[in-house]
């Protein structure tokens, strides 16, 4: 052995490892200076906001954020809302929710009762949500007006549509379909 190496061996407790916090889904807001994620360090999982400058972490969801995490978040192009789906007691039928960043109110968006809806982006106007749902059948894009309600049924598919992103300007959107 080299002189001054030392060689350590350490034992990891499974129990301990298992109770460490989980996070997941991080997300980058649009000014680039901060991250979101889901961590469950309270005993449930919570959307947490890090500013990337500097500081530690900010709970900024409180029993709100779903209990099992199904699908992602979106920031709101303003970077001052996350925008996130939960369902209603285990029953995997999603509505989306916007949490504020800074005060923590959490405003329900969308109520369908038997409906799938996942948030997959926000409109660069960002009074739109891009979201995908099952709301007139098949697994859809939809744009869903944050102020009035109303949803825009955008792809009308025979086969579900599980992806999309907008196009760097906006103009456009691509999806994957089944």
């Amino acid at each position: 052995m080299k002189e001054g190496l030392l060689i350590q061996t350490n034992r990891i407790n499974p129990e301990e490892l298992a109770r460490l916090p989980g996070r997941a889904l991080f997300s980058l807001s649009h000014g680039r200076d901060r991250i979101a994620y889901y961590s469950n360090h309270t005993g449930r999982f919570e959307l947490y906001v890090m500013d990337l400058g500097g500081g530690g972490p900010k709970q900024v969801t409180d029993g709100q954020a779903p209990r099992s995490i199904m699908a992602p978040f979106a920031w709101s192009r303003d970077d001052r809302r996350l925008i996130f789906a939960k369902d209603r007691d285990g029953d995997e039928q999603n509505n989306l929710f916007d949490v504020d960043v800074e005060n923590g109110a959490v405003t329900q968006l969308s109520d369908g009762p038997r409906t799938q809806d996942n948030i997959v982006d926000v409109f660069h106007d960002n009074n739109g949500l891009l979201a995908s749902s099952n709301r007139n059948g098949q697994v859809n894009l939809f744009r869903l007006e944050r102020r009035t309600r109303e949803w825009t049924q955008l792809t009308h598919l025979d086969n579900p549509v599980d992806s999309a992103r907008f196009s760097p300007d906006g103009s456009m959107i691509a999806f994957n379909a089944n």
